[in-house]
């Protein structure tokens, strides 16, 4: 096996190379998965992303848990705008409904958030 010149890895590739490397200089476990974001992210957003958060460590949400924000947002409008019930309001987001009562929760919360936004 040869090893490789920068010549031959693709821009990305040597991002993440570079990435990886704060994550071994480092030893901080928080960058074991930064040099991936090369992968999900073009340069141009990887560099804004740095600019903006740079220094910050960041805890980003699973899916499933977006899905169930997004859908206790979902509940939220269709009941305090629509005037809906929450069972016909939940059954809008087509989430499992074992999420059903951390939507419910999770509505209330946004309910005093929302209601005290333009307060703050």
């Amino acid at each position: 096996m040869t090893m490789k010149t920068i010549n031959d890895l693709k821009e990305d590739d040597l991002i993440s190379i570079l990435l990886y490397a704060i994550y071994k200089m480092s030893n901080d476990g928080e960058y074991s998965t930064l040099s991936e974001l090369i992968y999900v992210l073009d340069r141009n957003t990887l560099y804004k992303l740095c600019s903006i958060f740079g220094g910050v460590t960041l805890k980003i949400p699973t899916l499933t848990e977006l899905k169930i924000f997004i859908g206790a947002l979902v509940v939220y409008q269709s009941m305090v705008e629509e005037g809906t019930s929450f069972n016909t309001a939940f059954n809008k987001t087509n989430l499992d409904i074992s999420y059903k009562k951390e939507v419910f929760n999770i509505y209330n919360i946004l309910t005093d958030i929302i209601s005290n936004y333009n307060n703050e």
